[in-house]
């Protein structure tokens, strides 16, 4: 007998239009149904899966999906997109001449560069005016 999350899978997966899936990780029993679904029809694109925890180091996901996967990590935010800056870091590393480097670290209070760091980077994070909102 399937269980309610395979249930609910198995009729939603039979759709022709694109699934996403997030925090996949919670309800290893999608993961047999989803390969079931890969394997009648193979087309990329077709599943989106997110979830907060490594998806390699889920041993039944792995298991079902591998070869049908790609893993793709999403980073936060640079401090640039944050500010809405052109970034010149990685060009001045590179450069034979260093461009915009006058010899001297930039200025910033201890107090902005702590809230900097526990906002994080992400978007919804960043999105997030106070404190208390960003750890919700």
């Amino acid at each position: 007998m399937a269980s309610q999350p395979e249930q609910a899978a198995n009729g939603c997966l039979v759709l022709n239009t694109p699934v996403t899936l997030d925090e996949v990780q919670h309800v290893p029993a999608l993961f047999p149904v989803i390969k079931a679904a890969i394997d009648r029809k193979r087309q990329s694109g077709r599943f989106l899966l997110t979830g907060s925890a490594n998806m390699m180091l889920l041993p039944k996901l792995s298991e079902f999906l591998a070869g049908r996967m790609e893993v793709l990590t999403l980073w936060p935010f640079s401090q640039g997109e944050m500010l809405v800056a052109r970034e010149s870091f990685v060009d001045t590393l590179f450069s034979q001449k260093p461009v915009g480097w006058a010899g001297k670290a930039a200025r910033v209070r201890r107090e902005e560069l702590l809230e900097t760091v526990l906002a994080g980077g992400y978007p919804l994070a960043v999105a997030r005016q106070s404190a208390t909102r960003r750890d919700d």
